[in-house]
Parts: C-alpha cells; structure tokens; sequence
C-alpha cells in the first residue's frame, strides 16, 4: 500500500513541476461578416457595384448570404465529415459590367474544399491551394 501511495505522490508532483506550455492563439471564428481582400489570379479590381464582395457565415440558422459586389446571394451551410461548404443557394440575376469579377468569386465560393482562419483572416482552399482571402468586415 505504501508503495502505491508513494507512487501517486510522486505522480502528482510532477504534474505539478511540469512545464507549462502558453495557451494556443485564440482562432477566429469563421461565423463572421467577411469582406473580400483577393482572388488569387484574378487581376482586375475587386470593387463592384456594391463595393467589395462580401461574404457573411451565420451559425445560428446555418446560412451563407452576401453580394457578389453586385448581386445579392444567400444559401445555407452544409455539414460534412470535410468540414462546412455552401449549398447553390439563391441569387439576384442584375446585369452587371463588373470585367468577371462575379464570375471568379462565384467560382471561389462554389469550388472551395476547405476553409479555415488565420491571422484574423478567412481562407478558402482548394485542396492545398488558397483560392481566395477574406477580411473580417469593420462595423
């Protein structure tokens, strides 16, 4: 019995002189108001009709809605052992003379296979390759 008690001491002592490790940066959460920063390869201005894209994640009734810096879209998350990705959802169909940038950030939010933060920053990836960049949105 001794030398069990004398194990748990010894045990708990050191979990106690363990060294500790600072805490992780805390991530932002994707579920934010995003304002499109690039398209990678897209080499035209970003600033439609509307401004920049913009691109809000809601987790409270699982949707995706925004305007594509001219038409307005809106969509729900779908939840995948891969992680979150966006239904078709439904768009507003104005004539636009945006030189394709609708096209590039709808493609952007169609083909995406993974998204993730970092840097205070929304990245969405197609395999290991980084389609697009977000920046949160200053209200």
């Amino acid at each position: 019995m001794r030398i069990i008690s004398f194990l748990f001491v010894a045990a708990f002592l050191m979990q106690c002189t363990a060294k500790k490790v600072p805490a992780k940066e805390t991530e932002t959460s994707i579920y934010n108001k995003w304002i499109l920063e690039e398209i990678i390869g897209f080499s035209e201005s970003i600033d439609g009709n509307k401004g920049k894209p913009e691109l809000t994640i809601r987790l409270s009734d699982s949707s995706y809605f925004g305007h594509s810096g001219c038409n307005s879209y809106r969509g729900d998350l779908i939840f995948g052992k891969g992680g979150v990705t966006f239904s078709p959802g439904l768009m507003t169909k104005m004539a636009c003379d945006d030189k394709g940038l609708e096209n590039a950030y709808l493609e952007c939010l169609h083909s995406f296979t993974r998204l993730k933060t970092q840097n205070n920053k929304l990245l969405l990836f197609n395999r290991e390759e980084i389609l697009a960049s977000f920046v949160i949105a200053k209200e």
